[in-house]
């Protein structure tokens, strides 16, 4: 089984996946500038990441990806995450339209449309942030030009197993959203990819993943890094993603990292990764910092170097360990972090993981004792 398959962004999901147990499928966003301020949005369908998916797999129940719908909004300012929120919705509040490239969780809206030779992505957020009195509203907007398979690619078909498919080129986006009185509006480089596979995430073969994609003059850098849960060297894909959309792979990549740093959950992480091919550097990775830190997963800002380039490129990464997610002693503290109103679980912990940072402790004295923080 192929650990990894890039797909062209023609390419359709097959729908029956919605319905096969342990398979999910989500669609990814994000924007980051060279002042730190960013977003990452996720919206899927079996997201790997939420509470009961993986150990339900592990008992032999998988869960399909239509009972568990979710949003995940992120919004990052000078470098540190600024505003959270994962909410689970429940199967009839979310729905996908094939046709049209048109998703709804609740009262957000994704619409994404391919003109001339771009994709626009718009996303309409309305959603409530329980544990407080506020919502998180507002739109996104993301326009680039269109990926072009590479001759690699051609117009193969999906691999079910494990797909990845990067939609668009080097993109521009903008943020308009608010939280109360808290405004986020800024502009920044941006990216759009999508996920999906017909197993669980810990069943693919692979024990863990790095992947970051990194902002350039003229083009879109990505690698992703994995390694095969039987052994051997790491399997490590590069893509080149230029002004015109054209990809190019980068063969032969060879990943050399520091020593790691080990957080207090237990995730571990490389201060520097060098990649290279036939002995000369194709890029020099730092992580400038940790902005999404959890048991299984941690995301990072990124800074780079490339051979040729004028100074230095910035982006997105993330580190994800499978066979850690949805582990009994790390549940109570996951939960704290995603709403499953839907499903009458929510965590009493989960205003300090939720909304703005500012107020968060008010937001939880007032679900604990009510009248007990005052506005």
């Amino acid at each position: 089984m192929e650990l990894l398959t890039l797909s062209p962004p023609t390419a359709k999901l097959d729908p029956d996946l919605l319905e096969k147990p342990g398979a999910f499928l989500w669609w990814y966003a994000d924007m980051v500038n060279d002042r730190g301020d960013g977003v990452v949005l996720i919206w899927s369908w079996g997201l790997p990441f939420l509470v009961g998916i993986a150990s339900a797999a592990r008992r032999g129940a998988p869960t399909p990806p239509s009972a568990r719908p979710s949003l995940n909004v992120a919004v990052y300012k000078g470098g540190e995450l600024d505003c959270y929120l994962l909410q689970e919705y429940s199967p009839s509040e979310a729905t996908w339209d094939r046709a049209r490239d048109e998703w709804r969780f609740g009262e957000n809206r994704i619409t994404r449309r391919r003109r001339g030779s771009r994709v626009e992505l718009n996303i309409d957020l309305d959603a409530a942030l329980p544990g407080t009195r506020d919502r998180l509203v507002g739109r996104v907007r993301i326009s680039g030009i269109a990926r072009t398979p590479s001759k690699a690619e051609g117009s193969n078909p999906i691999d079910p197993s494990h797909d990845w498919t990067p939609v668009c080129g080097p993109a521009h986006g903008e943020v308009d959203l608010s939280v109360g009185d808290k405004r986020y509006a800024f502009d920044a480089r941006a990216y759009h990819d999508r996920n999906s596979g017909d197993a669980p995430l810990h069943e693919l073969g692979f024990d863990r993943w790095i992947w970051g994609r990194l902002a350039r003059a003229d083009r879109e850098s990505i690698y992703y890094i994995l390694w095969p849960s039987a052994g051997g060297p790491p399997v490590c894909v590069g893509l080149d993603i230029k002004e015109d959309g054209t990809t190019e792979h980068i063969e032969g990549l060879e990943v050399r990292l520091s020593r790691s740093r080990v957080e207090l959950a237990g995730m571990r992480w490389h201060r520097e990764i060098e990649l290279s091919r036939g002995g000369e550097p194709w890029a020099h990775i730092t992580p400038t910092s940790v902005i999404d830190n959890g048991p299984f997963y941690l995301r990072f800002m990124l800074s780079a170097s490339f051979p040729g380039d004028r100074g230095q490129s910035f982006g997105i990464g993330e580190s994800c360990v499978p066979d850690r997610m949805d582990l009994a002693r790390h549940r109570p503290l996951v939960k704290m972090a995603i709403g499953q109103q839907a499903r009458g679980d929510d965590s009493i912990w989960r205003p300090l993981f939720t909304g703005p940072r500012e107020g968060r402790v008010k937001n939880l004295l007032r679900q604990l004792i009510p009248g007990a923080a005052k506005r």
